[in-house]
């Protein structure tokens, strides 16, 4: 399987989950970047700034479906094609994947990371293919 290179966009107010995710992250995916932001949202340049790049975009975020969808972050990554990862808390796992999203569990751990990493790469190829 091919490496895919990523750009983790983590929203997460609690420094320390974000220290830790990050750096399971990196862990699973060497090469790839993250950004971390403590607020819901990120920056309104950001999306620009994020397509200039050659890696993928990964939007992860603890918020709920609702929130995703109020803010507008949601349909704005799904238009142009990049993963959203949903930390399950309010909504189920199924839930989450009924929106094409990727729910990862709360707390996590770093084979839950790896896991991910796996499945988005998988994903990756399979658009790369298509």
């Amino acid at each position: 399987m091919q490496h895919q290179v990523f750009t983790f966009v983590v929203l997460e107010k609690d420094i320390f989950v974000s220290l830790d995710m990050c750096a399971g992250l990196s862990e699973a995916s060497p090469g790839s970047g993250t950004l971390h932001f403590r607020d819901s949202v990120p920056p309104s340049d950001l999306l620009d700034r994020l397509s200039d790049q050659h890696a993928l975009p990964v939007l992860i975020t603890k918020a709920s479906i609702a929130q995703i969808e109020q803010t507008g972050i949601g349909s704005q990554w799904d238009l142009r094609g990049w993963p959203l990862v949903l930390r399950v808390d309010v909504d189920t796992p199924e839930q989450i994947c009924a929106r094409g999203w990727y729910p990862l569990e709360a707390p996590f751990t770093r084979p839950d990371l790896q896991n991910l990493v796996r499945r988005l790469t998988l994903r990756s190829a399979e658009g790369r293919r298509a």
